[in-house]
């Protein structure tokens, strides 16, 4: 099955190969090729168990690595299987700085807006209370009442310009 790992230089990388079917007496291959086509090395995989065969190779400095399996019914590698087919798995080279920057900066956004998201609900707190209850209007002042209609949410004063029509509100 292909797939796509990410590894740092250096890290040994598993090439494995499970056999579908359990097969124990097999001979797998992988050569491994850089992103340019050069060939880096064939590496014969071990039997691990239930058809599981497996071995490490070091990821290199390559932008990417590919590990082309195949696998041979015999010990000397000269007779491919015509049951099994081939199969690669590709191995991206990540450069820890990078990422690890890349990680941090989306931390302080995530923080970010965990503190708006923090602050909206206290917003929608105080909106969800206003129109939760009853409201009043008491001489110059708006009164809000949470759903229980007896604690009072805000007053806000209401001035009125010379026709009588509000113009400014201020909480009080």
């Amino acid at each position: 099955m292909a797939g796509l790992i990410l590894v740092e230089e250096g890290d040994g990388i598993p090439i494995v190969l499970q056999i579908a079917d359990g097969n124990t007496g097999l001979f797998p291959q992988a050569k491994i090729r850089s992103d340019a086509g050069d060939d880096l090395g064939t590496v014969s995989l071990s039997h691990i168990a239930n058809g599981l065969y497996q071995t490490i190779f070091t990821m290199t400095d390559d932008p990417y690595i590919s590990a082309t399996y195949i696998v041979y019914t015999d010990a000397g590698h000269t007779v491919e299987s015509d049951i099994y087919c081939r199969d690669v798995d590709t191995f991206l080279l990540i450069m820890p700085s990078e990422y690890k920057a890349d990680v941090s900066a989306l931390e302080t956004k995530i923080d970010s807006v965990i503190s708006t998201l923090a602050s909206m609900d206290t917003d929608l707190d105080f909106v969800k209370s206003i129109e939760g209850g009853k409201w009043q209007l008491t001489g110059t002042q708006m009164i809000f009442y949470k759903s229980d209609n007896i604690t009072e949410v805000a007053r806000f004063d209401i001035t009125k310009d010379g026709e009588g029509n509000p113009t400014m509100r201020e909480r009080v």
